[in-house]
């Protein structure tokens, strides 16, 4: 998906509390706002695909057990895009980033 550097920032939300402790407030908070995201994507029976390290994506569970499994075992490494739970992933390029930054196109 192209678009533009507004569109990009909204959809690639913070994600640093991924690599936090899994009993920090800011990982528990995470957790809590990536089940509210996800839970958009669920499928007819209400669940959704857990990302934890031991589902890797591949196991459908209720909101509840993806929580648990998250707060207990953490996110596969590399899941930085959560396009399995609604989220897309946009393509911006080099131009769009320099304008931004500096002003000019490299």
């Amino acid at each position: 998906m192209q678009c533009d550097l507004e569109t990009h920032f909204s959809l690639n939300m913070d994600k640093s509390w991924i690599t936090k402790a899994k009993w920090s407030r800011d990982y528990v908070n995470g957790v809590n706002n990536f089940i509210e995201f996800a839970s958009r994507s669920k499928n007819l029976s209400g669940k959704i695909l857990c990302p934890c390290k031991s589902c890797i994506n591949r196991y459908f569970l209720s909101l509840k057990d993806v929580k648990d499994h998250l707060i207990s075992k953490g996110f596969f490494p590399g899941y930085v895009v959560w396009n399995r739970h609604g989220e897309e992933h946009c393509i911006i390029d080099e131009y769009a980033i320099n304008d931004a930054s500096r002003g000019t196109p490299k």
